[in-house]
């Protein structure tokens, strides 16, 4: 039969508190500051939870847990100690699968109170990743992704590893000095020890969906490649500007050009027609030509306010790198 715990017991754990509570409930005096300065309130419900047999659980009574077992993620049959967490001789692989279950609010924002006449069904928890308020699970070996219900990202569900999952309605990670998320440590897991595993990256998935994840970006070789790009374009425009000149030149010629006529009839002056349609050319090239200058200033300008280290617009993170 399994074990559980009931809650807070004023009567066992605080005889003296439980006589005055007694005192002031008797003589109509119920206390307004119950609680204030972590003093114990009866109001606060410490739910029942089904403890496994093998369970060692430590709990202040007061929605607060530790649970060192086995890997169980729901009820008794759930997760890999509740398949018999048993050895394969053959495979040689160990399946033992210790755990330590540190809870609070087990039961979510609204508990069910241990009342008496109550079925064990009715108010008693299993773990229950979903629901209760927040949870560092450290497994030998766990489903994680599964048990979490965790997006598969680009790296897939994790199966029979080991695994530490954080989960609560907000983490902070936090350090004086610096944060390393390192993949692949060692050349073994738990349930390998043959050292062929492969080289995992770093997912960050919002919102529990893996649609639409994509590669991160390389700092250094995104400037590098956009070096390349804004030099291209300077040449694309100084190639144009060369152009733009040698039509100018050839316009000038066609505009004023004149033919030589057989004698005695002198010289044909220049085509009306062809003198305006080559005034307007001239002006257009003219003002392309000026454009150039314009277009290689503010080449210049955007490659040194987004690729320079020294602007305030340097598209690389001064202080987070990946590989």
């Amino acid at each position: 039969m399994a074990k559980y715990v009931l809650e807070y017991n004023p009567e066992v754990h605080s005889p003296d508190k439980a006589r005055e509570l007694k005192r002031r409930r008797e003589a109509g005096q119920e206390n307004e500051e119950e609680g204030l300065g972590c003093t114990f309130s009866s109001k606060i419900v410490h739910p029942l939870y089904f403890e496994a047999a093998t369970d060692l659980t430590i709990t202040n009574n007061l929605n607060s847990w530790i649970v060192l077992g086995r890997d169980r993620p729901g009820n008794y049959q759930s997760g890999y100690g509740g398949c018999g967490d048993i050895t394969d001789p053959i495979k040689n692989e160990n399946a033992t699968c210790a755990t330590i279950d540190l809870v609070v609010g087990r039961g979510g924002t609204n508990p069910s109170r241990v009342t008496p006449g109550s079925s064990l069904d009715e108010i008693g928890y299993h773990p229950d990743f979903p629901s209760d308020a927040a949870r560092v699970y450290i497994s030998q070996k766990t489903n994680v992704d599964d048990n979490f219900v965790v997006a598969p990202g680009s790296m897939g569900s994790r199966r029979g590893k080991s695994a530490v999952a954080m989960k609560a309605d907000n983490i902070r990670i936090m350090a004086s000095e610096g944060i390393k998320l390192v993949t692949k440590i060692t050349n073994y897991t738990s349930g390998d020890n043959k050292g062929n595993i492969k080289t995992l990256g770093i997912d960050l998935i919002a919102g529990n969906n893996s649609r639409g994840l994509q590669p991160l970006v390389k700092g250094r070789n995104l400037i590098s490649c956009l070096d390349e790009i804004y030099d291209l374009i300077l040449k694309l425009t100084s190639t144009v500007s060369q152009m733009l000149r040698t039509n100018i030149e050839l316009s000038a010629i066609l505009g004023t050009h004149t033919h030589p006529l057989v004698p005695p009839s002198g010289i044909a002056g220049p085509s009306p027609e062809l003198t305006v349609a080559n005034l307007k050319v001239l002006f257009e090239d003219l003002m392309m030509v000026f454009d150039e200058v314009t277009t290689k200033v503010n080449c210049e300008t955007s490659r040194a306010a987004y690729t320079s280290a020294a602007s305030g617009d340097y598209i690389c993170s001064r202080h987070n790198n990946t590989n």
